[in-house]
């Protein structure tokens, strides 16, 4: 059995609408523009993904990251008119692969010279200790890059240029669990901590 669970501070309560879904594995909610000082409102998704192969997927016609593809793409709401922000065990591992597309080289282009994001590489290196990237990674990573999101940890708070662990176990160490966001909203995360369970 797999559940989601999401508090809310009560003076925040006002700023937050439950988003309904038919997924079991994702909790979708909209904060007000108003919470952050943003033009627009933030759509949040809170995920769990269990690993590929397991019961968790018994009932769903989708796995992994195709299954939380198919639940944004059915929300009843357009999901463009949002920052998106993702939190959750994703049970994917990405290693320290680029979670953008690299620019190429353009400059027999001049009307794409000056364009932010993705073309400009303006955004803030990632690192991992998690050296390992597998299926549900990549497909993770191509996620990022077609919803424009990146990864936080490894880039934000104390986790800056660390990446530390999120799964520890006798069996090993990995990177599972992820904060994915717009470049919009990096500025709302203060911090990112990860307990050294070592």
């Amino acid at each position: 059995m797999f559940g989601i669970s999401l508090f809310i501070h009560k003076p925040l309560r006002q700023f937050v609408t439950r988003i309904d879904s038919s997924c079991r594995l994702c909790l979708f909610v909209k904060i007000s523009k108003h919470v952050f000082g943003m033009f627009k409102d933030i759509l949040a998704g809170f995920v769990y993904l269990p690993p590929i192969g397991s019961s968790g997927y018994a009932t769903e016609r989708h796995v992994g990251i195709d299954l939380l593809e198919y639940y944004i793409s059915y929300l009843e709401i357009d999901v463009f008119q949002y920052h998106l922000l993702l939190m959750g065990d994703i049970n994917a591992r990405t290693a320290n692969i680029p979670d953008f597309i690299l620019p190429d080289t353009v400059d027999n282009v001049p009307q794409l010279r000056d364009h932010s994001g993705i073309l400009t590489n303006n955004y803030e290196p990632r690192n991992s200790l998690d050296n390992v990237c597998n299926q549900q990674g990549h497909l993770l990573l191509d996620f990022c890059k077609t919803h424009s999101l990146l990864i936080a940890y490894g880039r934000v708070g104390d986790d800056k240029s660390v990446g530390n662990y999120t799964y520890i176990s006798s069996t090993g160490k990995s990177i599972i669990d992820y904060v994915l966001l717009c470049e919009n909203v990096f500025h709302c995360i203060a911090n990112i901590y990860i307990d050294d369970r070592t």
